[in-house]
């Protein structure tokens, strides 16, 4: 029976120290964040006037990230879309924004960091 316990016990250690970890930390760091904000305004018998209103937002910002030393690879995206509505009239455009940024760096030391650039901004 001891035989039997010390063989069960050198096998246990060696399956406990036969695995590695095969996790590798990733290079690529992603980011996001999303939101939607609603204001509304309900006036009900006001005597110095004014009108109801209702607004919403919609706002995205969402990034990507590569770092290989000495490289640095990095995009970024900004959204924004908003629509407010006044009394009886339509529905109109507050916010309206596309802005996408690329970044390409390469890190010589402390003195000097040459990068390429790229940057696109509209409306949507």
């Amino acid at each position: 029976m001891r035989r039997l316990i010390i063989l069960f016990l050198m096998l246990s250690g060696t399956y406990s120290f036969s695995m590695d970890n095969s996790l590798e930390e990733s290079r690529w760091l992603y980011s996001g964040v999303a939101g939607l904000n609603i204001s509304q305004i309900a006036l009900d018998n006001w005597t110095q006037g004014g009108d109801n209103a209702l607004a919403f937002t919609l706002l995205g910002n969402f990034g990507i990230k590569y770092v290989d030393s000495p490289w640095t690879f990095s995009n970024g995206l900004k959204l924004a879309f908003g629509r407010t509505k006044l009394g009886e009239d339509n529905f109109r455009t507050n916010d309206n924004e596309f802005y996408l940024e690329s970044i390409l760096s390469y890190s010589l030391g402390w003195a000097l960091d040459p990068y390429l650039s790229n940057t696109v901004r509209t409306v949507l």
